[in-house]
């Protein structure tokens, strides 16, 4: 079974359990992208790509630091408008952005979709 997902600027790392203190998270995007209205989304196996609220199967947590994760309980799909869909497979996951650096401006930046 795979450990990680990557699809585009997105990372999916599956983690072995939950931190403690998170607040759950009433969406299915895992990120949207600044200039193109593009986002990551986890949907039902063979649906379209969109945005929902009240999901069922899975549950996005987000920590006091920001850090966000989703726990998925059946196998679903991660969608994008520019990407091949991925299957996920059920566990609990930490949801990551690449990083690029900058090297003339010494500074790391999450990558712009």
């Amino acid at each position: 079974m795979k450990t990680t997902y990557q699809q585009g600027d997105v990372i999916l790392k599956k983690v072995s359990n939950l931190p403690a203190n998170l607040k759950k998270v009433n969406t299915n995007i895992l990120a949207e992208g600044e200039a193109t209205g593009h986002f990551h989304a986890i949907c039902e196996k063979d649906s379209f790509i969109q945005k929902k609220e009240n999901v069922d199967k899975f549950t996005f947590y987000k920590g006091d630091d920001g850090q966000t994760y989703v726990k998925i309980e059946k196998e679903l799909d991660l969608l994008h408008q520019e990407h091949d869909k991925i299957e996920i497979q059920p566990s609990i996951y930490k949801i990551e952005i690449v990083r690029e650096y900058d090297h003339f401006a010494e500074e790391a930046r999450q990558v712009a979709d």
